[in-house]
């Protein structure tokens, strides 16, 4: 697959890799910042939520990747989307104030998830700093799950169901 972009967001993608592309509107984060980003549970995989927290470690993958760790403060997500998705779910999250210890945690509501203990490992990819591009960028990210999806039905009628 080639690489290509898309005209409402900072990203391309190629290779099924998702790719950040850094600009004024979309600057490469610190510890500190304040961000938006998406993020899902472990089952429901294909439903991004909107959360906004604040940089506590990041670091270089490979040329310009970064993964965040990510403190969250708020869900910026439908309170029935919350209920759905993210009450009672169990999440992958780092264990703040130790060496990298990944935890499934299921919450039960969003003092829980704001806990002091509860980091979130995000890639740069689904971070933004406005709340307008988290928007698009979850509306994007969406069209894409959904064609995967598409693609993988499609693939069990073919090779499976025939």
């Amino acid at each position: 697959m080639a690489f290509k972009t898309t005209t409402k967001t900072p990203f391309g993608i190629q290779d099924y890799r998702f790719i950040n592309l850094y600009s004024e509107e979309n600057p490469i984060l610190s510890i500190g910042d304040g961000t938006y980003f998406l993020f899902n549970n472990l089952i429901d995989i294909h439903i991004p939520v909107i959360g906004y927290g604040i940089v506590e470690y990041d670091k270089f993958i490979s040329g310009m990747d970064k993964i965040y760790h990510i403190k969250l403060l708020k869900i910026h997500s439908p309170k029935d989307v919350i209920e759905k998705f993210v009450y009672n779910r169990p999440f992958k999250i780092i264990n703040k104030g130790k060496s990298k210890i990944d935890l499934i945690k299921r919450y039960n509501n969003q003092n829980q998830l704001k806990s002091d203990n509860n980091i979130f490992e995000i890639n740069c990819f689904f971070c933004r700093k406005e709340y307008k591009d988290i928007l698009l960028l979850q509306q994007e990210y969406i069209k894409i799950i959904k064609s995967d999806l598409e693609k993988q039905i499609n693939e069990i009628n073919e090779n499976i169901l025939k």
